[in-house]
């Protein structure tokens, strides 16, 4: 039996519908693997949004709320890094989801590979019925690269060029975002998102993580269901941005 890692899940919020914040954190809550917290930043939110995250807090004692002033995506998910005890970090949307199995497989890769950063795949839904994350149930597959193979990796990867990085189990990527992926928390409370971006913050950001580690896991699985939001009007959010 493996010692179990305890895997932080940064959520930063904001004016965000109830039905999909709370399908997104149900999804967390549906976890095989329960060594984990949920870190809420609510980020200046109105105060329907911000009552209803603190009666999400209500469910269970590993959820973790805190209120601020609107600063934008980056200082959320900054502040709530900060606040993370867990060995291992991830970054989650407000309005997506996470696979069933994807903490087990995280928390296998952790164990299996000792990689400070580890990537799955990414699937884009246009409804969350659509989502085909793992359940954790087949043998984990991934390719670990060493020191030596980084520069490949962070061309490879930054370019989508290589289908290795541009195909996963045929209905996901790995994305150049901050989401389907863990990183050892530490690394997330020094390498922190830069807020003064206009374009480019996420791939930055992972630029400066890969060149500091001496090796990468990249997971043959799909972890995360980002939901492409069907009115036009609501957008995902970036703090005083919009995508």
């Amino acid at each position: 039996m493996m010692t179990e890692c305890k895997i932080s899940i940064v959520m930063p919020v904001y004016n965000t519908d109830s039905k999909y914040l709370e399908c997104a954190v149900d999804s967390i809550l549906n976890q095989t693997y329960e060594n984990f917290e949920l870190i809420i930043i609510d980020d200046g939110s109105a105060p329907s949004c911000a009552e209803f995250c603190d009666e999400i807090q209500q469910k269970d004692a590993r959820i973790k709320v805190v209120h601020q002033e609107n600063a934008g995506v980056s200082a959320a998910r900054n502040k709530g890094a900060s606040l993370a005890d867990g060995a291992y970090l991830m970054y989650m949307d407000s309005d997506d989801l996470l696979a069933k199995g994807a903490l087990q497989e995280a928390a296998t890769a952790i164990q299996t590979t000792h990689a400070p950063f580890i990537f799955a795949g990414l699937q884009h839904i246009k409804k969350y019925e659509d989502f085909l994350g793992t359940d954790g149930s087949k043998e984990l597959q991934y390719h670990l690269f060493e020191k030596e193979e980084m520069d490949f990796v962070i061309r490879s990867f930054f370019t989508q060029r290589n289908a290795e990085f541009s195909n996963v189990q045929g209905v996901g990527s790995f994305n150049r975002g901050p989401c389907a992926r863990v990183l050892k928390t530490d690394l997330a409370k020094k390498i922190l998102f830069e807020g003064n971006l206009v374009i480019g913050e996420d791939v930055e950001w992972n630029m400066r993580v890969l060149r500091a580690c001496e090796k990468v896991c990249f997971v043959n699985s799909i972890w995360y269901g980002y939901l492409l939001l069907p009115n036009s009007a609501i957008h995902k959010y970036y703090g005083n941005r919009a995508e």
